[in-house]
């Protein structure tokens, strides 16, 4: 059973958004892990000490709420509208301000809400995790995208529209 285009394309959208949540979670786990009191978390019991921790039903409410909230910070920076035809500093550019909106609301909320994990450096730390995180991952899903392209695999047909010179090198620069 062949799924039609549009349902297709909407698939793929609702998996980008989950992947980019999970790259956001992972990036939240992965800092909290090298900002812990355990200096040992580079050994095999360093990592099960990490996760032997105790979590208050607060904190696990916002942590989840908080990689939530990230959904609609990635929407409004415009990340899940078609990307093929922009430039990758463009997508790089959307991607450092949505974690610039998503990052900054946690500087003053370590300390409204007494949040340990995300002391001095922390929050800096996250930024750039969650910022090289989201990079790295648009990057590889562009490179399997162009490849499933140029096997035929599209969801959307483009129409070029001008003359036969225009058209020509629209194409040429389109095909780099």
């Amino acid at each position: 059973m062949t799924l039609p285009a549009y349902q297709r394309r909407r698939f793929l959208l609702t998996a980008l958004q989950f992947i980019d949540l999970a790259v956001v979670a992972v990036s939240l786990v992965f800092t909290m892990v090298l900002v812990s009191d355990e200096t040992t978390v580079t050994t095999v019991n360093g990592w099960l000490s990490f996760l032997e921790i105790r979590l208050s039903l607060g904190n696990v409410l916002f942590g989840l709420s908080y990689v939530l909230a990230w959904n609609p910070i990635l929407r409004l920076n415009r990340l899940y509208y078609s990307q093929r035809l922009a430039t990758a500093t463009r997508e790089i550019g959307s991607i450092a301000l949505a974690v610039a909106i998503g990052v900054l609301p946690l500087l003053p909320l370590r300390r409204l809400l007494d949040l340990d994990g995300l002391r001095h450096g922390a929050v800096e730390l996250f930024a750039v995790t969650v910022f090289l995180g989201l990079v790295v991952e648009r990057r590889v899903l562009r490179l399997i995208a162009q490849q499933l392209r140029a096997r035929g695999r599209n969801l959307r047909q483009i129409l070029f529209v001008g003359d036969e010179r225009e058209r020509d090198w629209l194409n040429a620069l389109l095909a780099r």
